[in-house]
């Protein structure tokens, strides 16, 4: 079997081509591991912010019940005492049924 030089050129450049392919294979390999860090990053990322919010949340749902519990509880407090004007207003209502009474 003879090989010619033409023949030799075309095996040349094949293997040139394939060497090349490889190269680019290779060079988008790495281009690709590069986004799916960047995108497991950012993933890792989300997941942070979620769980920071769900723990918020938490916080913010006990706080609410606390404020209401401590906002009942002051009422309660808040009625033992009597203003000014819930005084005045229970003079005249006592004054008005004594004199209906003396006037019967």
């Amino acid at each position: 079997m003879e090989v010619n030089e033409k023949q030799l050129e075309e095996i040349k450049k094949g293997s040139i081509e394939s060497r090349d392919i490889s190269k680019t294979s290779a060079l988008l390999s790495q281009e690709q591991a590069r986004g799916i860090q960047q995108i497991s990053q950012g993933i890792m990322s989300i997941e942070e912010v979620v769980q920071n919010n769900s723990a918020n949340a938490e916080q913010n749902a006990a706080s609410s019940e606390e404020l209401s519990t401590q906002a009942e509880r002051l009422e309660e407090l808040i009625s033992y005492f009597k203003t000014s004007g819930e005084l005045y207003s229970e003079e005249i209502y006592n004054t008005s049924t004594l004199a209906l009474k003396e006037s019967e």
